[in-house]
């Protein structure tokens, strides 16, 4: 049949344009509400068909020539988001050699970023709110922004400082090298008990060090990038598991997001709740997904002021999920052996893990089993594998259990810190309590859309109970480390409740915005206390030489533990920290230095005693408020001058003195040396 234009069918082009323009719409699916959505618009409009229908085209040819102009303006789009990837990458690589660590002060790591750092991380959030807003989610460039940032965050600090950050990192490595050196862990051990008694980390990382001869020192420089492979392992687990809520990818890129962001308790660095709260996501994602029962009955109990809100789109906030049975029995048997990971390597993270699948048992998402197998593994570690801490320990506990105080005696104390800690001890507080109200927001938009997202909502308070326990006051910070996950989805709701909302026009700068306050917010907030947790190599290699000379049963007198302190031979020496001395000691130790340090060195006990006081630990005192300032100087100069005293290792920021015995000098000292 011959080709007709509508000049042939003056009456009917009405018609063709209905039918040209449906099908332009359905083309234009993918590209709708993105930066060339008016360009899509336009070519969908009676005009624009009839220019290309009016000029002897077909239907066919009407479709083809919007597509092109989609398909030119879908190239360039793409183009300038990954020029802006490329772009934030390069700068942020251009600037690290630029960054001198010496410089910094007690603000963190942010005091010495040049401004092209932060207009890296400006066009990273731009690039990615840009994306997100315009729903252009369906491509791998949105998870680049993310994986990006990580990096950004994450790798700039060991790429600068060149050494393991944190002293509990290395302490880390200490039990390491406790088992490299015995085969196995001393459960009754008098120091770092808790690591003999939940080893599964330390014993599955000494078998990796063995099988390639490397020592806890050589694994220092590959773990020093710890935070960055497991935020990445972190968000891949978190998006997963997300899954389960939402299809919404805007919602999840979102999220994804503010997990990273607003991560700024610290965890993600060697450490044995890194990787069982890493192993708790996985534990959900299973639970949620392939474990999943049938619809929840719950449902059937939605209140009628929700059904007024709204209709029961998705109302207990997950969708719909099929599994074989052979599929089911593996992920079956990869659940328990996760429960049996996460209990033989932490003491906390096997409780948020009763609670959690309690209350998915309540909701009727997991069969019973699973708590019941849960509990039994608990129960039988604590009362056999850590029965020695758990017996020691019990008092304690008890005593405190239900004390707010006790849970937040870590948060600090904003009068007696320097000025610029107050400003990163606030950033951390006022970062949480937005991304709380933010959730909070985001949760009210969900259930006015009928999204009665219960589960969601359960899994935000299943660590709250934690705050009765004390947990060395630090049970604040986990509850929040573990509702973390879901307050990043309800954070992410406040700007997309549901697949149908979010004007890009205005989500796009105000999600922009979110995106720079929460990255720079982490600079601060996780990075903030690097002046004391960045090592130098120096004071590293003083830390090798003092636990590799000093001999067993030495007293290792120490201005904090804020160095790299106990990674080796750890167990031969007893330590005292000058830091965790009353107020009264302190004062006369800064009073008389020499004398008091010396009669507690000539105490028969010790076969040999050492003063080791390096730039950590005094950053550490002054920052924190555990010392006036110059009180740490003070200390270090008169044992300098003193005549009791000799240098046995001296470099630019770590000096170690013992006692000079009588008609002894520095080359009679086997080891001593000075740099």
């Amino acid at each position: 049949m011959a080709e007709k234009t509508s000049a042939d069918r003056p009456g009917e082009w009405k018609a063709e344009g209905a039918v040209a323009a449906a099908a332009v719409a359905d083309r234009t699916d993918e590209i709708r509400a993105s930066v060339y959505e008016l360009v899509a618009e336009f070519a969908r409009t009676a005009p624009a068909v009839e220019v290309a229908v009016g000029g002897g085209a077909t239907e066919r040819r009407a479709l083809e020539a919007v597509s092109r102009t989609a398909d030119v303006v879908e190239k360039a789009y793409v183009a300038v988001a990954v020029a802006l990837l490329a772009a934030a990458i390069l700068l942020w690589k251009l600037t690290l050699p630029t960054i001198d660590p010496n410089r910094m002060t007690d603000l963190g790591l942010v005091s010495i970023l040049p401004p092209a750092f932060y207009l890296s991380l400006v066009l990273l959030c731009t690039g990615f709110a840009w994306q997100v807003a315009y729903r252009r989610v369906n491509s791998v460039l949105p998870y680049l922004y993310l994986v990006a940032l990580i990096f950004i965050l994450h790798a700039t600090p060991p790429i600068i400082y060149q050494t393991l950050r944190y002293s509990w990192a290395w302490k880390h490595l200490g039990i390491v090298d406790y088992i490299q050196r015995h085969g196995t862990v001393d459960p009754a051990a008098s120091f770092l008990s808790a690591y003999h008694n939940w080893p599964g980390l330390f014993v599955v990382t000494a078998w990796f060090a063995d099988l390639f001869d490397a020592r806890p020192i050589d694994l220092a420089s590959v773990l020093q990038f710890t935070p960055v492979a497991l935020n990445i392992a972190l968000l891949a687990v978190f998006l997963w598991l997300l899954e389960s809520f939402t299809e919404d990818r805007r919602l999840l890129l979102t999220a994804g997001w503010f997990f990273v962001a607003a991560n700024w308790i610290g965890q993600d660095y060697f450490s044995p709740q890194g990787i069982t709260f890493l192993l708790y996501l996985v534990l959900l994602g299973l639970f949620l997904g392939p474990l999943r029962q049938s619809r929840s009955k719950i449902a059937t109990l939605r209140p009628r002021l929700l059904n007024r809100l709204g209709p029961p789109a998705s109302p207990a906030g997950l969708k719909s999920t099929e599994v074989g049975r052979l599929p089911a029995a593996l992920f079956a048997a990869l659940a328990m052996a996760t429960i049996l990971a996460i209990v033989v390597t932490h003491q906390l993270t096997p409780l948020v893990v009763i609670l959690s699948a309690s209350l998915l048992v309540i909701l009727g998402w997991i069969a019973p089993s699973y708590l019941v197998f849960a509990l039994v593994a608990e129960t039988i570690w604590l009362l056999w594998g850590a029965a020695p801490f758990v017996y020691s320990q019990l008092q304690s506990q008890i005593a405190s259990f239900g004390e707010l105080s006790e849970a937040t005696s870590k948060l600090a104390n904003l009068a007696l810190v320097s000025p610029d800690r107050a400003w990163v001890v606030w950033v951390g507080r006022v970062l949480s309590t937005m991304i709380l109200l933010f959730a909070l927001y985001g949760g009210l938009r969900r259930l006015k859309r009928g999204y009665w997202d219960l589960t969601a909502a359960a899994l935000v308070l299943s660590p709250a109970p934690f705050l009765a326990v004390a947990y060395g006051g630090e049970s604040v910070f986990r509850v929040y480390l573990f509702s973390l996950p879901f307050l990043a989805f309800f954070t992410a709701a406040a700007f997309f409740p549901s697949p149908r909302c979010g004007r890009p026009a205005l989500v796009f700068p105000i999600l922009g915005v979110a995106c720079i306050l929460s990255a720079v917010g982490l600079l601060f907030a996780n990075d903030g206390k690097d002046r004391e947790y960045r090592f130098t190599l120096d004071e590293v290699a003083a830390s090798e030489w003092l636990y590799s000379t000093a001999p067993p049963g030495s007293l290792l007198i120490e201005g904090a533990r804020s160095y790299p302190s106990q990674f080796m031979n750890y167990e031969n020496f007893s330590y005292l920290p000058i830091s965790e001395e009353s107020e009264r000691t302190k004062e006369r130790i800064v009073d008389d230095p020499d004398g008091v340090l010396a009669r507690w060195m000539r105490d028969p006990r010790w076969k040999d005693a050492y003063v080791i006081l390096t730039r950590s630990q005094k950053a550490y005192l002054e920052a924190g408020g555990y010392m006036h300032r110059g009180d740490f100087d003070r200390i270090e100069n008169a044992l300098l001058v003193s005549p009791r005293f000799i240098v046995v290792y001296a470099s630019p920021n770590v000096k170690v003195f013992t006692l000079l015995k009588p008609k002894q000098g520095l080359a009679d000292i086997p080891g001593a040396r000075r740099n």
